[in-house]
C-alpha cells in the first residue's frame, strides 16, 4: 500500500540551544497587553531579533533550511525575516486561534516554556478541505496525520516551528506557575522570481 500526503501544509520543527543570557534579556523586555483578555502580552519592540544576534542566527538558519532543503526553493530567491516580537503568557493565558498576514511563512521560537505551559496547536478551518470538507466528519478510531483537522506539538526550550502563514494556529492555556516566552516572526521571500516563457507544444495526431 502507498499513501501520498498530497498538497500538504508542511510544519518544520527543530530544537536548538539558547543561551541563558538571551533568555534573561527577553524576560526583561518591555511588554504591552494584547487587547483580548487572557491573551497575554507582546513586546513593544517588533524587530526583536535585530537586538539578539544569536537568536536571529538560529531563526535565519532554519528559515533557509525550510526554504532550500525542505521546499527546494531555488537560491536566487532569498528568505527574509521582516518582523519579530516576543509573546509573553502568564498562568491562565493563551494565544487565540489566528493566522498571519503580510508574510509567506510564520515562525515561532520558544525561549522559555515550563512544563504544562500550553501546546502549539494547528487547526484546519472549515473552508479548508483535507480528506473531508469539514462539514462531514466520520468518526475515526485513531487520530493520525492523514485524518486529523487538529494537531498538537509540545513545546520545549529552543524549539523552532515554521509553517505557511495561512495555517491557523493557537496555543493552549499556560497551566504552569511560570511565564512562557516565545518569539514570533514573519518571513517573506525576495529576489528573482522571473520564469522563462514555456513553449506549449501540442501534438496533433491524424486518425
Amino acid at each position: 500500500m502507498t499513501v501520498f500526503p498530497l498538497f500538504s501544509s508542511p510544519v518544520y520543527v527543530e530544537t536548538y540551544e539558547i543561551e541563558d543570557e538571551d533568555i534573561q534579556g527577553i524576560i526583561n523586555e518591555e511588554y504591552e497587553e494584547y487587547p483580548k483578555k487572557r491573551d497575554g502580552a507582546q513586546s513593544v519592540n517588533t524587530q526583536i531579533l535585530q537586538k539578539y544576534p544569536r537568536l536571529h542566527a538560529i531563526c535565519q538558519e532554519h528559515t533557509e533550511k525550510l526554504c532550500y532543503d525542505v521546499l527546494s526553493i531555488q537560491d536566487r530567491v532569498r528568505p527574509k525575516i521582516v518582523c519579530s516580537w516576543v509573546n509573553k503568557h502568564r498562568q491562565g493565558e493563551r494565544a487565540n486561534r489566528h493566522g498571519h498576514s503580510n508574510s509567506m511563512f510564520t515562525g515561532c521560537l520558544y525561549v522559555q516554556c515550563p512544563p504544562d505551559c500550553g501546546n502549539l496547536m494547528f487547526e484546519a478551518s472549515y473552508n479548508h478541505c483535507t480528506w473531508t470538507t469539514g462539514m462531514i466528519e466520520p468518526p475515526v478510531y485513531e487520530d493520525t496525520m492523514l485524518n486529523s483537522r487538529v494537531w498538537q506539538i509540545v513545546p520545549e526550550r529552543g524549539m523552532i516551528a515554521m509553517f505557511p502563514n495561512h495555517v491557523d494556529h493557537l496555543t493552549g492555556y499556560n497551566e504552569s506557575n511560570d511565564d512562557r516566552y516565545s518569539i514570533g516572526f514573519n518571513i517573506m521571500l525576495e529576489g528573482d522570481f522571473s520564469e522563462k516563457t514555456r513553449d506549449l507544444v501540442i501534438e496533433i495526431k491524424h486518425v
